[in-house]
């Protein structure tokens, strides 16, 4: 739905004539291009783990351009190694983008970024921190309402760090602070911090 919403809202001038539509999920242009959509669940290719088919998405396929979404959160994430990076033609022109929010320490995700961060694959890391998104995480803060201990040196690392990110000053508003706490602390009371 995405990239249905992208096409949709395209310029007149920018949107390719849609040539054939097949099940929901691909495309065919009048540029050339195919488009074709997938989910981490698939079950395509037919490899098999100890739980039945893990899927190998992209198997038989070219894919130089391609958005994956939300990896951190995919149930065999294993079969971009296996089916979908090596669909990936070496050239210049290719471009693509594998993004997710930090869920899962020591997962596939977890590895594959760090494996990335120190140039082990052909990718390159972007971090965008939670408080880049300034109208969206923030809540009022009461009056009476001090930040923890916790928070303080939340707030001096994102200081510290965040430039390097932002490529700008970066210091926390009180309405921020405020988020991030009692998000902390929704987390931490369901026993769930290694979520946050």
């Amino acid at each position: 739905t995405m990239f249905e919403t992208v096409l949709d809202n395209l310029p007149f001038w920018l949107k390719p004539k849609v040539l054939s539509k097949t099940d929901g999920r691909r495309r065919r242009f009048d540029t050339g291009t195919i488009y074709w959509a997938e989910w981490g669940k698939s079950g395509r290719g037919g490899l098999q783990d100890q739980g039945g088919t893990k899927g190998n998405l992209g198997r038989g396929k070219t894919a130089s351009k391609f958005h994956i979404s939300e990896v951190s959160t995919w149930e065999h994430p294993e079969q971009l190694n296996d089916g979908f990076f090596p669909t990936i033609p070496p050239r210049i022109t290719s471009f693509g983008i594998a993004e997710s929010t930090a869920k899962g320490r020591g997962n596939w995700w977890h590895h594959w970024f760090t494996q990335t961060d120190k140039g082990q694959t052909d990718f390159v890391n972007i971090f965008i921190p939670w408080y880049a998104e300034v109208s969206k995480y923030y809540r009022p803060a009461p009056a009476d309402w001090s930040p923890d201990n916790e928070t303080l040196a939340h707030a001096a690392r994102a200081e510290r760090e965040g430039p390097k990110y932002l490529l700008k000053s970066v210091r926390l508003t009180r309405e921020q602070l405020y988020w991030w706490e009692r998000r902390r602390q929704e987390f931490d009371e369901r026993d769930e911090l290694y979520k946050f």
